[in-house]
């Protein structure tokens, strides 16, 4: 179970919000660019002022969400008001690694176990590399947890909130360990996708 799974009734609720923005005059281009600065905005606060101002913590389980409704809704912008585009695809796997990067990173100054973490980052840009393979190998995004991106970041909004609530995280670097081996085993579930996947007109 992913929380990749909930997507579709959280596009629904969103869905009057991206026909707003359309209506408006926005694209799902800019959208995508705000999701980004809203994330290094996001981790660069948690960097410098968490640890002193426990209050900046919970920018992080806010801008996640934030984020996530963004991604959700320039994507019903892009396929359902004919905005899709070779840029637009782009900006938003690259967008989507430099968010996830930078957040990350702006962990770093509050954790014990620096090289456990800076592991889960390049890990984390495996399974979206490995996704955006599948994608040209196959035709269809692999998308496939247990820790794909939507359920890494409710596992960091969580983070996020425990840490504003002032309380230590017990076992962080098994916490850490448990992660990174969620991660390589979606990084093989998205791999074994692309080796097993079978064209539609084949099955």
């Amino acid at each position: 179970m992913s929380v990749y799974q909930l997507k579709t009734a959280f596009q629904n609720k969103l869905r009057p919000i991206s026909n707003t923005l359309i209506k408006q005059g926005f694209t799902a281009n800019q959208i995508t660019l705000s999701a980004v600065i809203l994330s290094l905005i996001t981790a660069h606060l948690i960097a410098r002022h968490a640890k002193h101002h426990k209050a900046y913590w919970y920018l992080l389980p806010t801008g996640l969400f934030v984020r996530m409704a963004m991604n959700a809704i320039d994507g019903m912008m892009a396929k359902e008001h004919g905005q899709a585009s070779t840029l637009g695809a782009w900006l938003n796997e690259s967008g989507d690694m430099v968010s996830d990067t930078a957040l990350f990173l702006g962990l770093l100054p509050h954790t014990n176990h620096p090289a456990h973490l800076g592991f889960i980052t390049a890990l984390s840009l495996a399974t979206e590399l490995t996704a955006i393979m599948a994608t040209l190998l196959t035709g269809e995004r692999a998308n496939h947890g247990p820790l794909g991106k939507s359920d890494r970041a409710l596992a960091l909004g969580i983070f996020g909130l425990i840490k504003g609530l002032d309380k230590e995280l017990s076992h962080e670097r098994l916490i850490l360990i448990i992660a990174q081996l969620l991660l390589i085993k979606t990084i093989i579930n998205r791999g074994q996708a692309i080796i097993y996947h079978r064209p539609a007109n084949q099955q």
